[in-house]
């Protein structure tokens, strides 16, 4: 969420330099009582969405996203982490 809200950032502001931080603990620490690491990937993989969705609707700066980390994303779309993609959408190409 992290590089998205940047992009964001960026994108509307382009003069102010900003600086963003968040807490740095691996995955296997995130789930607690309120959301478990099912919920956490699904965050991750809608988060991941609107990287490469929003860019084209004018919301964010672009990135290049690597090829493995699209395959990735597709890999766990497929196995059921699809709760947060925008519109249901699932078609993301890689550049």
């Amino acid at each position: 969420m992290t590089l998205r809200i940047k992009l964001a950032l960026e994108k509307q502001w382009s003069e102010p330099k900003f600086y963003i931080s968040s807490p740095s603990y691996p995955l296997a620490h995130a789930p607690h009582t309120f959301i478990n690491l099912f919920m956490i990937i699904n965050e991750i993989v809608g988060d991941l969405h609107r990287i490469l969705e929003y860019p084209k609707l004018g919301y964010q700066s672009e990135i290049l996203v690597p090829k493995n980390v699209i395959q990735a994303y597709h890999f766990l779309i497929d196995n059921g982490y699809d709760l947060h993609l925008c519109n249901g959408n699932r078609n993301i190409e890689f550049k």
